[in-house]
């Protein structure tokens, strides 16, 4: 399995570099041939995504172009965040995009909006080596706890 991170969002903080670990840039092309590489070599890719307008519930054309192209590119499953709110989850030539699961453990003051998240469960076939089922938990903060309801 690879677990490609593709960073847009504070980037000055936690870029990878030739020598230390860290996020890649939200290159739509390298990140492209990344994922080609690693589906190439055979393993499940999941990209973790880190995009978005924070605080907005849907997506942006910005978000949903790289992660349809990292679908495109071989992606098994996009999973992101960075907007603090859940955004739209997205079957996209069968294939799942979570475009922003939202906060999980602290809250961002008294928005409701900021109260609401998703969490993902992911069950991997490692003799089939596919995802074999997904399941949506939604999650909502209270006082920094996180409650869980599970949903498919």
């Amino acid at each position: 399995m690879c677990i490609r991170d593709s960073n847009d969002a504070e980037t000055l903080y936690n870029g990878a570099r030739s020598n230390r670990a860290g996020a890649a840039r939200f290159n739509k092309w390298s990140n492209g041939e990344a994922i080609k590489d690693a589906k190439r070599k055979g393993y499940i890719v999941i990209v973790n995504g880190h995009a978005g307008k924070e605080g907005t519930t849907r997506s942006n054309s910005f978000q949903r172009e790289h992660y349809r192209y990292y679908i495109d590119s071989g992606a098994d499953l996009i999973i992101s965040h960075h907007p603090h709110v859940s955004q739209e989850i997205e079957s996209y030539k069968g294939k799942k995009i979570f475009y922003s699961l939202g906060n999980f453990v602290f809250e961002t003051g008294d928005r409701e909006n900021y109260k609401n998240g998703l969490a993902v469960e992911v069950i991997i076939d490692i003799e089939k080596g596919a995802i074999s089922e997904m399941n949506k938990i939604d999650v909502r903060i209270e006082r920094s706890v996180p409650s869980f309801k599970s949903s498919v």
